[in-house]
Formats: C-alpha cells, structure tokens, sequence
C-alpha cells in the first residue's frame, strides 16, 4: 500500500476516531449533565418535601400527604412518590396516569432512614431517589420519588445522528485533501523521513536533501540544524533527559502527595479531627517546627488559631483569639499574596515576629487561604532553621492553600449551622420544659383542630389522665371536648373563640371567666393567640388557661375587708388619708372629719400645703414623711386634739410615691390620761401617810410599786426599786429560799407565808442587816397575780424585847420566887396588850393598803 493510500487511509481513521471520541464525549457530557440535573432536582424536591410533609407526616394526616404527592407526581419527568413510616411501611403512593403501581424492595428505604441522608438508585428508565423527612433529630418517614430517563435516550440518539453526518461529511473532505496533499509532499517527504530514519538512529553524518515544498525545505533546513546541533550535544543528551526525567517525576509525586494531603481535609465537615493527620502529610511535603491555620474576622478586626501544630506559647494554642491590625496575616489578607521570612529575627515588621523569635523559630512562610474568590485564612509554616521557604515550598503551599480552604469554609458553615440546630433544639426543649412546669394549663392546636402538644397541667386541670396521647397528634378537639365536656358549667365553651372579658397578657386577647366542676371546682382564666413561624405562616392557636380560684376568693375577701374597712373607718373617730408625692390629697376618710367640719372626699384634689397651711404639725409630718420617715404628730384643731401616723409609700426603684396616714381623735384619752395623773398623784400622797412600808411585786418577783416608807427603811430612791428583784432587799441566806418558795408557787398555785406575819431580816443600802414584820397578801389584776406586802421595821421591838429577857434574868437573881412570878405575870399581860394593838393596826393597814392599791390598778394609775 502506498504512502498516498496510507495517508489518506490514516485521515480517515483520524476523523473517524475524533468523530467518535466526540460523540462519546458529547453523549457522557449530555448524560452527566442529564444526570446532576436530575440530582439536584431531586435533592431540591426532597428539601421541599422535608419542609411540607414534615407537620402532616409527624401527625399522620395521611390525606395531606395524598394531596402534596399527587401534587408532585404533576410534575414532569415524575413517575411516582411513595411515602413509607420509618419501619418501611407504606403509607402512600401516587403513580403517574397510565403506569402501573411501583413499589421499591424497601432496601432503598430502610438505608435513607439509617444513613439520614439521600439514597439514589439509577435504572434503565428510572432514577430512584429515597429522601428521609425528619422533624428536628427524629426521622419521621422516607419519601421515594422516581424520575423519568427515557429522555436521555432521545437525546443520545440525537447526538449520535448529528456526529454521524458531520463525521461523514468530514470523512469525506478530508480523504480528498490528504490525496492532494499526499501528492504533493510524499516525494521529498519520503526522502526526508529516510534522512531522520538515519538521525533517528544516531547517524548524524548523513545529508538532509534540500527540495519539495516550502514547508518540507524549511523542515529538511530544521532538521538538518538539529541534526548538527545534536552531534554537538549528544553526549550530554542522555544526562540531561534522565535529569528531566527525575525532577518530573519528583513534580508528580509531590502533586499526588498534595492532593493526598487536600482530600484528608476534604474527607469530612468535622476537620478538627483530621488536622493533625493533615500536619503529617504536609510534613512529608515542607518540612516545618510549627503548622497553624488561622481564620480572620474582618468585620470585627478579630484573627482565630484553629489549630496548632509544633511549637506554642501563651496566647498561642488552638482556638486562640487576638487582634488582626499589624499581623502578618492581615497583609496577606489584604494583598493575596504569600509572605516568605527568610529571617524573623532580622526583620520584626509584623506584631508577632517577636513572639515567634522567642519560641526559637526563625524563618516562616503564610499562604492565603482563598475560597470563592475571598480569603478567609492563612495557612503558616515555620522552621527553626534561617532561609528554610523559597519557590517550591511556595508553589505547593499555595496549590494546597487553594485545595483546602473551601473545605475549611464548608466546615465553619457547617459549625455555624450545627450550633445554631443545636441552640434552636435546646431553646425548643427550654421552652416545652417551663411550659410543662408553669402553673397554666398549656393547648397548642393546629389549624385543623388537631392538639399538638400539652402539658401536664392542663391534664390535671380537666381530669385528662394520658396527657402523653395528647402529644401524639392523634387527638382531635372534638374528640377531647367530648371527653371533658361533663367537667364544665357550661361545655359549649371549652373551645369556642373567647369573645369578652379583660385583655390577656399580650394586651390584645380577650380573657374568659369559665367555671370547671369536676374533678374540683375551680374557676379558669382562658385565652388564645395565634402562633406563626419565621415566615408568618400560622402554625395554629396557642390556648392558656389559668387558675384563678384562689385569685376570686382572694377579690372577694379583699372586698368584704374593704366594706369592713369602710364600716369601721367610717364609724370610728378616725381620719383615713392619702397623699401623693407632690402633698395633693389622693383619699380623705373618716367619721372624725365630721369634728373638723369636713365632708369625706372634700379635700381630694388639693394641697395639703394649701389647705393646712395654718396648721405647722400637720406640714412638718408630711413633710417628714416625704422625705422617707415615718412620724407621728400630736396637733390640737378646734378644740379637739388629733394624733396622726404618717407613712411613706416607697416604688420599686426606692423612689418616694406619697404619703399614707391615719389621724385618732385623742381629745377623751387625752383627758383621761389627766384624771389618771390626779388619780395616781392622790393614791400616792394616801400610801404616802401610811406609817408601815407598802411593797407591790409580780410573780417574777420584780417590784412595780414601793412607797416612801420602803425607801425610808431600806434606804434606797424610787428609781432604784421599780423593775429591780426584791432580792436586793433580803440578805444573802434568804434570797435561795426566796426564789425556792416563787418556784413552788408557780408550781402549785399555793404560797405558805400567804396571809401570815412573819419576821425576816432585811438588808439595806449601806449593807447592814435589820429585823422586819411582813404580811403578804395575794391579788389579780386582769388575770396577772401580784403580792401586796405590808412590812415595820421592829428594830426597836427587838431592842425593847431584848431588855425585857435581862429584866427577867435579872429578877430571877435578886427577887424572891413569888415576886418574880408577879412581875413577869404582870410583864407578860403588858407584852399580850401590846402584841394585839400591834396585830390590829398592822391588819387595818394592809386592808387599807390592799383596797387603795386594787383602786389604782383599776383606774390605769399603774400599768401592768
């Protein structure tokens, strides 16, 4: 075969082959195409779907979800849409007209359920696609859609045809332009291609012919100067190949390792875990002392350490924030551009060249981080060793700079998204948990009247015992009206829209005042709202009800104080007022305005600066108490005297609101205080007189009331005796039986000495000792006892006694037996006058003390 044949032969192989590589390119684009188009179609109606079955599918509202999938089996290329609960059982399926029922192995649908994510299945005709609806982190059913291919066919068929003509028409053009061209060129081509079959095979002494056309001298002229130049270079020709050889492979090897490197960033949205594999596989590449990443904030001048390989220091560890002005990644942000320090030491330009000098590195390199065109990071290498970056670190850095960021970008999106899920889920589960803990009963209804969650109170409130089943969306309003009507004064209004009543805590809701019988009786307050979401589509109504049983009995028994209030106010001899903070009347109440000629109210509306402006007592106690001090004030009007209560009124910042006060007509206290002082002031001139000391004590033994004989005796003031124990007054051997004999009293209710004279002795002021009499007498006052003491010194009685047994000592020695008989019959019946006369008055005298003392406890002339 000829070289023409060949040539022309070849061109047609040639179109051939280009023809058919292009209609396989143009048939796997189409089909590529084809298939993302489909894939991202599919991924868009399963987010859709997400967003639309999710309420109806996790209620089961399975006639909802007819009407969504008969919705999107419309649409074109849609086969059919099955929708499965998450144990793979079907729950409903729509086919497009004319096809018949298809149903998946349900392999497809258990995966999507366990994986959380999208399953594909191509086939034939058919792109099965099984999406998971989830509500939150719970996977509520699998929705599996087929699309339609049979398209692709047609339009390969279409390419197929087109190239076929092209390609015929090409075929056919070409092999007459390579038989022209072959004819022309194939003489002088041949001989050129036997002189370079000659150089091919190291003969370079061999003559290249001149001749042919323009093109093929040229090419004898070229080859025959690569021919001389090569006999001058062949010697070093086989090094210098091999040495090209090396260094290319060396170039691949090192792009495989950096792809190798980017797609263990790549592999996965969570790439803390993969930063330190990442940092040995940089390793291998560039060797560095220190990797870091860091991503800049350029809204808020802030630069974040993500991760930290090697060398580190204060302020310098993972997760590490500080400020982006002056860094050296701040240039490379702003100009795109890798930095290379070749010396750290000797060129402290940027802010943390300092720092870095001081963990001993030296030399560092920063490449810029770029995705979608914006540089969002640095990635840094250092080396402890001076000059240790130049070109080749720099040119794999930023290919591997530029593999990467995207994935770290993804990854912040994806942190950013996961934390907002995670704080949108832990506010939904705050909100269910104080929802579920306040004291309201809690509804939520969906538009459709289905009940979508509830709390335990409500439960409680209607005697509902599985509140769970009312969180299930299987109950209907109706259905639970049916069940708590019975409870209700009136059931008709368990869910009827409320229509009157006072506003509801968001201002705008009308309140209901409804009566629940069972299972106690109580009275609700209840209202309604609509609740909407982030697109202001309504979600449903929100009920609240509240208990306000307490509330109404506590209305009505501040009402029945207040009539009390009033009645009594309005019947005692009281003044009942009000100020606010600039002094002007608010409330003025009271029979006793009567008395000043005033009319309940009257004053309301005007200053008390004004109206009592004659009246100094009555302006320095409000005055007094705005300012904050509560004070009372005594004032004498039209001949009555007043005492008034002034109160401060503090608001919630501590501020000063007014004045609250209370005025007592004392004009008959006042009087009876004076009756009282003459009362007291008589009783005590009368004790006064009494020769015998007068001694009042209570049961604790405490002395309440002594007259002037007492202090005569003991030597003690008034002031020293009154709230002092009358212990003070005994000397030390006695004050043990003392406090014995009260204790046995308060025992028994029984006191031995009661009403009986007995002689003790006494200890006075200056602490000498000295003989008494006492008669001790009980009584009651307004059920508190008290013990009335009549008590004579009998010093003198002693001394006179004491010389009466000498006299009779002294008889017995210097008197016959009969004559001293006589004289001591005739002391002794002396002795007996005296001791009767003595027991009279004593007895008189602690009467008399008795009635005066019951006269002065019952005028108030001694409190008690």
């Amino acid at each position: 075969m000829g070289v023409t044949s060949l040539l022309v032969l070849g061109t047609a192989l040639i179109i051939t082959l280009l023809v058919a590589v292009d209609t396989v390119l143009d048939v796997q684009r189409e089909r590529q195409a084809f298939w993302d188009n489909l894939r991202e179609r599919s991924t868009l109606l399963s987010e859709t779907l997400n967003k639309v079955l999710r309420d109806p599918l996790y209620f089961v509202d399975v006639d909802q979800v007819g009407d969504i999938t008969e919705l999107v089996v419309s649409q074109p290329e849609i086969i059919y849409v099955n929708v499965y609960t998450p144990d793979g059982r079907l729950l409903k399926e729509e086919h497009s007209e004319g096809l018949e029922e298809h149903h998946d192995d349900g392999e497809l649908v258990q995966e999507a359920s366990q994986t959380l994510a999208m399953v594909y299945r191509s086939g034939q005709e058919v792109l099965h696609v099984a999406a998971p609806i989830k509500a939150g982190n719970e996977v509520i059913g699998v929705a599996q859609i087929g699309f339609d291919v049979k398209s692709l066919s047609n339009t390969t068929r279409g390419i197929i045809f087109q190239n076929v003509v092209e390609g015929l028409f090409l075929l056919g053009a070409g092999s007459i332009l390579a038989y022209l061209v072959a004819r022309h060129v194939v003489g002088p081509l041949k001989v050129l291609a036997q002189s370079a079959q000659e150089i091919g095979m190291g003969n370079l002494d061999v003559l290249v012919p001149e001749g042919g056309a323009k093109e093929i001298s040229e090419l004898a002229t070229t080859l025959d100067k690569m021919r001389v130049k090569m006999r001058s270079h062949y010697r070093d020709l086989g090094q210098q190949v091999s040495k090209r050889t090396t260094e290319l492979q060396v170039q691949i090897a090192q792009m495989a390792l950096v792809d190798q490197v980017a797609r263990i960033i790549t592999s996965t949205l969570d790439i803390d875990q993969s930063y330190e594999e990442f940092a040995d596989e940089v390793k291998k590449l560039v060797v560095f002392d220190r990797l870091t990443i860091t991503i800049a904030d350029q809204n808020l001048g802030l630069l974040t350490i993500k991760n930290v390989v090697g060398a580190s220091g204060p302020g310098r560890q993972s997760g590490s924030v500080k400020p982006l002005e002056g860094t050296r990644a701040q240039h490379v942000i702003e100009t795109g551009q890798t930095v290379i320090n070749s010396d750290l030491a000797g060129n402290l330009s940027f802010a943390n060249n300092e720092a870095l000098v001081e963990l001993g590195l030296r030399s560092g390199i920063s490449v810029p981080l770029v995705s979608n065109d914006k540089v969002i990071g640095t990635l840094n290498l250092r080396s402890n060793q001076v000059g240790a970056y130049g070109a080749r670190e720099q040119t794999i850095l930023e290919r591997l700079g530029k593999l990467i960021a995207p994935a770290i970008q993804n990854a912040r999106l994806f942190e950013q998204a996961e934390a907002e899920r995670l704080n949108s889920a832990t506010n939904l589960a705050h909100l269910k948990a104080v929802l579920a803990g306040i004291g309201s009963g809690i509804l939520l209804l969906n538009d459709e009247g289905n009940i979508l969650w509830a709390n335990q109170k409500f439960a409680d409130f209607f005697g509902y015992e599985d509140v769970a089943s009312l969180a299930s969306g299987q109950v209907h309003r109706s259905a639970l009206q049916e069940q708590i009507c019975r409870n209700f004064a009136n059931p008709n209004v368990v869910f009827d829209q409320p229509t009157s009543g006072s506003p509801g805590d968001n201002g705008n809701e009308p309140v209901d005042e409804i009566e629940l019988l069972y299972p106690k009786r109580r009275i609700l307050h209840r209202f309604n709202t609509q609740v909407f979401d982030d697109a202001g589509e309504s979600l449903g109504s929100l009920w609240v009800y509240q208990d306000f049983t307490d509330q109404k009995l506590a209305e009505n028994a501040v009402r029945e104080a207040n009539e009390r209030l009033n009645t009594v106010v309005n019947n005692s001899p009281v003044i009942l007022f009000a100020l606010n903070q600039h002094g002007v009347f608010t409330l003025s109440e009271g029979k006793a305005l009567e008395v000043l000629g005033r009319e309940p109210g009257e004053v309301v509306g005007q200053s008390a600066f004004d109206i009592y402006r004659d009246v100094p007592e009555i302006l320095d106690g409000v005055g007094t108490a705005l300012c904050g001090e509560a004070n009372r004030r005594t004032m004498v009007m039209r001949d009555r005297t007043f005492e008034a209560q002034y109160e401060p009124l503090i608001g919630d910042h501590g501020e000063i609101t007014g004045v609250v006060g209370l005025a007592h007509d004392i004009t008959a206290l006042k009087q009876a205080e004076a009756d009282l002082i003459d009362s007291k002031m008589r009783l005590t001139s009368v004790l006064d007189t009494v020769g015998d000391g007068i001694i009042t004590i209570d049961t604790a033994g405490t002395m309440v009331m002594v007259n002037r004989e007492i202090l005569s005796i003991w030597g003690y003031s008034q002031e020293e005796l009154i709230g002092a124990n009358v212990k003070m007054l005994m000397p030390e051997n006695y004050r043990q039986a003392h406090s014995a004999g009260m204790k046995s009293y308060l025992e028994t209710g029984t006191l031995q000495v009661i009403g009986h004279r007995v002689e003790l002795d006494g200890r006075r002021k200056d602490g000498t000792n000295f003989p008494f009499e006492i008669l001790i007498r009980e009584t009651r006052v307004r059920d508190q006892v008290y013990f009335i003491a009549a008590v004579r010194d009998i010093t003198e009685r002693r001394l006179i006694e004491e010389e009466l047994v000498e006299a009779e000592q002294f008889a017995k020695r210097s008197a016959s037996e009969s004559d001293l008989l006589y004289a001591m019959a005739s002391i002794n019946a002396d002795r007996s006058g005296f001791q009767e006369a003595f027991d009279d008055v004593l007895q008189k005298c602690v009467d008399n003390c008795l009635q005066l003392y019951w006269l002065a406890l019952w005028t108030g002339v001694f409190e008690c």
